[in-house]
């Protein structure tokens, strides 16, 4: 009875009007689940009415902490407020991988349609009849938001009403989802980008709250899902735990260091588990930078903002001495207006630089190594550009074979440096993109220049 007490008091409270990312969370079981419910059992037995609750899945679901007591003693104790002597109220908590959905249904009084949409306002009550001070719907509205999910109601006047509360088991796919409201021009600008892998959605937010004012924030649960993260955003530097489940840090790294389109990021390997073995494998799987939990604000800002300086004045050096892409016009690319779309394009690239020499290469290794399907491939390139795979990349092969011509280097040797079989292949080739075969071309570029 005390805690159905303590569970009305908080429903007379004000309505939270935010929380900081770094508050606690605490995980909440089936077990969980069934207690709160219970616990007010005795307020539906108390009008001769029947709850019934059924739990369908197993695993534990990360909240803001106290929040699903709240939201579900609102919910259960509206029903009982309006559902007559005799009725039934039922409560259903369904899992799957990634959501958690309660559903609370009564056979009550039910509530008007014109009424449905301020419902969940402050200060707005169903019925004059009842005590209340309308506040608790619209607290479990702010608490359900706080938690990145969603609330319904579905009611009928006479006949009942029902509300479905869907939470995302964790916050990761919310959290990112936010970056892709970002273009490639706010990317430009001196907004970097974090990537933070942790288990612990406590960690987690304790970092993205650290961080978030200054960098854009991403976060991954473990080593595959960063991956996947990295597949579809461009990322500055990466923060890692080592032990996480699926894949583990020192894995993550291996996966980062063996990929042509992120070795050059640097990693944080910031962790509780500590030793000199951990930290020497670590340094050989070349992570730049090992630190121990608990470790300082201070100390993880300053770190962080050393590896972004440190690979800032690497891309300016290589800015400085490499000639712009695509300076020969052989490649038109349009301008990306999504950040997934830039990403894909330069891990595109990264691949051709990468394999462009080989006359085997194709579609299907470079679908590969960008860890798609090659429908997937097909279907990338025809929303982007104007060339299916193989004239991309023989375009982009003659765009290569210009700087090696004006050079001196024969058209022989030339075709065979860029991947191209045979000099009538490549002289074919050549004239159909620059209208010119390649000796002429040369020829009319240098008294150009002259």
């Amino acid at each position: 009875m005390k805690r159905v007490e303590q569970l009305i008091n908080q429903m007379s409270q004000d309505v939270p009007k935010a929380l900081a990312a770094a508050d606690y969370y605490r995980s909440y079981s089936p077990d969980n689940i069934k207690f709160i419910v219970l616990s007010l059992e005795p307020l539906a037995k108390h009008k001769r009415q029947n709850l019934e609750l059924r739990i369908k899945g197993k695993k534990e679901i990360s909240l803001i902490n106290d929040s699903l007591e709240k939201i579900l003693a609102n919910l259960i104790q509206n029903a009982i407020k309006f559902t007559p002597e005799l009725g039934t109220i039922k409560v259903a908590a369904i899992q799957d991988s990634k959501v958690l959905k309660v559903i609370v249904s009564d056979d009550g009084e039910g509530i008007d349609e014109h009424f449905h949409k301020k419902v969940f306002e402050r200060f707005t009550k169903g019925s004059s009849e009842h005590e209340g001070h309308g506040v608790g719907l619209a607290m479990v509205k702010t608490l359900v938001e706080l938690n990145q999910g969603e609330i319904a109601l579905e009611s009928q006047k006479g006949i009942g009403t029902k509300v479905t509360v869907t939470l995302p088991i964790d916050d990761i796919e919310y959290v990112n989802s936010h970056a892709e409201k970002l273009s490639p021009a706010n990317v430009k600008s001196n907004k970097k980008s974090l990537l933070i892998v942790d288990d612990s959605r406590e960690f987690r937010s304790y970092l993205f709250d650290l961080f978030s004012s200054k960098y854009r924030c991403l976060v991954a649960r473990n080593g595959v899902q960063a991956l996947d993260v990295m597949q579809h955003y461009l990322v500055d530097l990466v923060i890692t735990d080592q032990m996480m489940h699926e894949m583990d840090g020192l894995s993550l790294i291996r996966e980062i260091r063996g990929n042509v389109s992120y070795a050059s990021i640097p990693i944080l390997m910031l962790t509780a588990e500590t030793g000199t073995e951990l930290e020497k494998s670590a340094l050989e799987e070349k992570v730049d930078y090992f630190l121990a939990k608990p470790a300082s604000k201070e100390e993880i800002t300053l770190r962080v903002e050393h590896l972004l300086s440190v690979r800032e004045a690497k891309e300016r050096e290589e800015e400085e001495s490499e000639e712009p892409a695509f300076k020969f016009g052989c490649l038109k690319i349009p301008e990306f207006d999504n950040e997934k779309d830039m990403a894909f394009f330069l891990n595109f690239i990264a691949v051709l630089e990468k394999n462009y020499h080989n006359e085997s290469f194709n579609r299907d290794q470079a679908a590969s190594q960008l860890l798609i399907s090659p429908r997937s491939l097909n279907r990338r390139m025809s929303e982007l550009f104007e060339y299916n795979f193989s004239e991309f990349l023989s375009r982009f092969r003659i765009e290569k074979s210009i700087p090696l011509l004006l050079e001196g280097n024969s058209i022989l040797d030339t075709c065979l440096d860029v991947g191209f079989g045979t000099a009538a292949y490549f002289s074919t080739s050549f004239k159909k993109v620059m209208s010119l075969p390649p000796k002429k071309f040369v020829e009319q570029y240098n008294k150009t220049v002259a």
